[in-house]
């Protein structure tokens, strides 16, 4: 489907997070509007401060944001704001508020060594995919699972974007690493919380590709590759 024929929030998916964006496409009908508020939201937030010059000004930002969640702020005017009273209602304030006070604390005091830097991921990407499987009511082993993979998506987002030699293949160990946690806990977990862990297959090829030198921007996964994984309960 053209992007142009997408709804503003489904079209702000793609255009931001075409990774998280593709699989949902792959749960359950009715979940989706949800998932695609939360990776919209989380996606918009973690652009935060690589467009702005001081933290302050991207605190500022975030804290209308924290508002919007809170409730005490209009939503008018912004796909992902005016969509965010039905996930609030789905998931609660707290959820939603803990990941935007992870993103809050990587703005003030950026992680400044490897562990810190996957513990923030593990905070913010790591956790919105974890909430992810609750909007599917999941819970438990596969929202760990969904922890794992989202940080190891995390890792490689970052490697995506800083391209240093030594420190991107550093990160793409620890991407490796998280994603082979969570695909160990992956036996029994429902087919209705998979579509967020179908992320970890789009993370693998990507960084597969990296590991033969090909830059792997604008490429996708086949979607039968995907729908494949999800009949077979596994990803």
């Amino acid at each position: 489907m053209p992007s142009l024929a997408l709804p503003p929030l489904y079209r702000l998916v793609l255009e931001e997070d075409p990774d998280r964006f593709q699989t949902a496409l792959y749960a359950p009908a009715g979940h989706r509007d949800a998932l695609m508020t939360l990776y919209g939201l989380d996606a918009t937030v973690a652009r935060i401060a690589p467009a702005v010059s001081e933290p302050v000004l991207g605190l500022m930002r975030l804290r209308w944001w924290q508002e919007v969640v809170a409730g005490t702020t209009a939503a008018a005017g912004h796909p992902v704001a005016e969509a965010l009273p039905a996930l609030v209602g789905r998931l609660g304030h707290a959820a939603l508020a803990g990941v935007l006070a992870a993103h809050a604390a990587a703005l003030e005091s950026p992680p400044t060594t490897p562990q810190a830097l996957e513990a923030s991921l593990e905070a913010t990407s790591g956790q919105a995919l974890a909430l992810a499987v609750r909007v599917l009511n999941g819970a438990g082993q596969a929202e760990e699972a969904a922890r794992h993979v989202g940080t190891a998506w995390g890792l490689l987002t970052v490697a995506r974007a800083q391209e240093r030699g030594g420190e991107d293949d550093l990160l793409r160990d620890r991407a490796r690493h998280r994603l082979a946690a969570g695909r160990a806990l992956g036996q029994g977990i429902p087919r209705r919380c998979l579509s967020p862990l179908l992320l970890a297959v789009l993370t693998e090829a990507s960084l597969n590709r990296r590991a033969r030198g090909v830059l792997d921007s604008g490429r996708r996964v086949h979607p039968g590759r995907l729908a494949l994984a999800l009949l077979g309960g596994r990803f």
